[in-house]
C-alpha cells in the first residue's frame, strides 16, 4: 500500500533531517512548516543516498524557496566529479506524479544555471555559485538531474518530453548528463539497493 511506504519514507527523512533543514524563510502554521520541511528533507535525502554524502552536507545542499527556479537542491561530489541538481515533490496522498509545469520550471532552471544566469536564483542557489561555476568549466564533470517524489505514478508525457528535450540538448556532442527518476518505489529501494534506482540517459 502506498500509504504505508509513504509513512516509512516520512519516518526516515524526519529521523535524518529534523533540526538540520533551514526553514527560516517559512511562515504560516505548523502544517505549512511541515510541508516545506518534508519537501526539503526529501531533496536532501536523495542527495544523501545518491551521492553517499553526510547528512549535514546533504541538508546544506537544499536550495528550495522563493526564486529557486525549480531547483530544490544542488550538490557537487568532488571525488566522483558529479554535480547533482534536484527537484523534489512531497505528494501527501502518495499517488500521482509531479505536474508538467513544475518539471518545465526545473528544466528551464537547469538551463539558466548552465548559462550562469545566477541573478535569476535565490540566495541559497547563489551560495553554490562558485562550486557550480567550477563544475561547469571542468570537462571531466558529469551532471545528474534528480526528480524525486513520493507519488507512485510515472512522469506524464508532457513532463517527460521536457526532460528528454533537455537531455538531448545537453548531450548533443557527448554524454554529460543523466536523469534519476525517484518515485515512491525507487525512494524505498534506495535504502536497500541503489542499483534499483531508475537511471535514464
Amino acid at each position: 500500500m502506498s500509504v504505508i511506504h509513504l509513512n516509512q519514507i516520512k519516518t526516515k527523512v524526519v529521523g535524518l533531517f529534523t533540526n538540520k533543514i533551514d526553514l527560516a524563510d517559512v511562515s504560516g502554521d505548523a502544517r505549512n512548516l511541515q510541508n516545506h520541511f518534508l519537501t526539503r528533507a526529501l531533496a536532501a535525502y536523495s542527495v544523501h543516498t545518491l551521492a553517499n554524502c553526510p547528512v549535514e552536507d546533504a541538508a546544506l545542499s537544499v536550495t528550495d524557496g522563493g526564486d529557486d527556479n525549480g531547483i530544490d537542491a544542488i550538490f557537487f561530489d568532488p571525488n566522483e566529479k558529479r554535480l547533482f541538481l534536484v527537484q523534489s515533490k512531497w505528494i501527501h496522498d502518495g499517488l500521482g506524479e509531479p505536474d508538467a509545469a513544475d518539471i518545465k520550471k526545473f528544466c528551464d532552471g537547469v538551463r539558466d544555471l548552465f548559462n550562469s544566469d545566477f541573478e535569476r536564483f535565490n540566495k541559497r542557489v547563489k551560495t553554490h555559485q562558485a562550486v557550480v561555476t567550477e563544475a561547469l568549466t571542468n570537462p571531466r564533470v558529469r551532471y545528474t538531474l534528480v526528480l524525486v517524489y513520493t507519488g507512485t505514478g510515472t512522469v506524464a508525457a508532457h513532463g517527460r518530453r521536457d526532460l528528454d528535450d533537455l537531455l538531448e540538448e545537453m548531450n548533443d556532442t557527448s554524454e554529460m548528463m543523466s536523469l534519476s527518476l525517484l518515485n515512491q518505489r525507487a525512494s524505498m529501494s534506495l535504502w536497500f539497493d541503489r542499483s534499483q534506482v531508475i537511471l535514464l540517459i
